[in-house]
């Protein structure tokens, strides 16, 4: 029930996001929480304010729920144990909204501060900034205080505190490496930063066939697109696939057999901002993106690609249009 709790916290996120127009690839649930992975950001504090506040509203909603259904269940003699049970689920569901309430990224109450913050000066990067700030202090603080509270008393409960500090700290560090990036990518379009016409197989190519092009030994992705004959876009295959297959079956196995559908991949439009696409190609595993246009495939963008932008623009040099 403490799961279905902190699913209900993120599908709230999910649902308001896809409501709002941006697009969730996918949700991870732990023992300290979870996190929808949304493809972009939003574009107006409104939406980013309606995204970040349901989840912690949803929280406590739960737990107004579990309170009034542990009271019910009392009132109605109901074994002890089970009434311990939802009164333990109203109040870690209340500890769920209050903790996620503070205003410290990555929490939803630090997308609240990224919005309020947004609002007063009008600069989204410059409010993520203040909120990834806010983030390193609070989990530095848990970190500190909850080892001092072992030190000092003995009670080992202050670990929990320090871990969920350093799991703060960690999440924060890599949020402000992609607003990092974002402050110096500004509006440069993925158009700008992905390599056109990249090398494609078709589906149905075995390996060795494919590996005897010329093109593939010149690639310098860690995946190759794969494209039918029709245009249509299949998938992506990965180099580490296509490198595992023994000698001997080469001539037997297709790249479909090793292609990631287009599905489970990164996809993004040439006229996207290159700074929403950071924390997509972060969480990748190939860490490439397919830039589609019309349902075609014109290039890709790896994070090599996006590297090479920023000292491009790091040192002044003009942009590729």
């Amino acid at each position: 029930m403490f799961l279905v709790s902190l699913l209900a916290h993120e599908m709230a996120h999910v649902l308001v996001a896809r409501r709002s127009g941006v697009a969730v690839d996918d949700v991870t649930l732990w023992m300290l929480g979870g996190a929808a992975r949304l493809r972009g950001a939003a574009r107006h504090r409104v939406t980013e304010l309606r995204i970040a506040g349901v989840g912690p509203l949803t929280s406590l909603i739960a737990a107004v729920f579990f309170t009034g259904t542990a009271a019910w269940m009392a009132v109605l003699s109901a074994p002890g144990l089970a009434v311990e049970c939802v009164s333990w689920l109203a109040a870690i569901n209340f500890v769920l909204a209050t903790f996620n309430a503070l205003p410290a990224a990555p929490l939803d109450g630090g997308r609240v501060l990224r919005a309020y913050l947004w609002h007063r000066g009008g600069d989204r990067v410059r409010a993520a900034r203040g909120a990834v700030a806010a983030g390193r202090y609070l989990g530095w603080f848990m970190l500190l205080t909850g080892f001092a509270s072992v030190l000092l008393s003995g009670v080992l409960v202050g670990l929990w505190s320090a871990l969920v500090g350093w799991f703060l700290i960690a999440a924060v560090t890599a949020e402000g490496r992609v607003v990092q990036l974002q402050g110096v990518l500004g509006d440069v379009t993925v158009r700008q930063v992905m390599t056109p016409e990249p090398v494609t197989v078709a589906p149905t190519v075995t390996v060795e066939g494919f590996l005897g092009t010329l093109p593939f030994r010149r690639y310098g992705h860690r995946a190759v697109p794969a494209v039918a004959c029709d245009g249509a876009v299949a998938g992506l295959v990965p180099a580490w696939r296509i490198n595992r297959v023994p000698l001997e079956g080469r001539s037997k196995v297709v790249i479909g057999d090793l292609m990631r559908p287009v599905t489970e991949v990164v996809t993004a439009a040439p006229d996207d901002f290159v700074a929403d696409l950071v924390p997509c190609l972060d969480a990748a595993l190939e860490h490439l993106a397919l830039v589609l246009e019309g349902g075609r495939l014109v290039g890709v963008v790896s994070s090599s690609d996006i590297n090479r932008m920023v000292s491009k623009l790091t040192t002044d040099a003009p942009l590729r249009t």
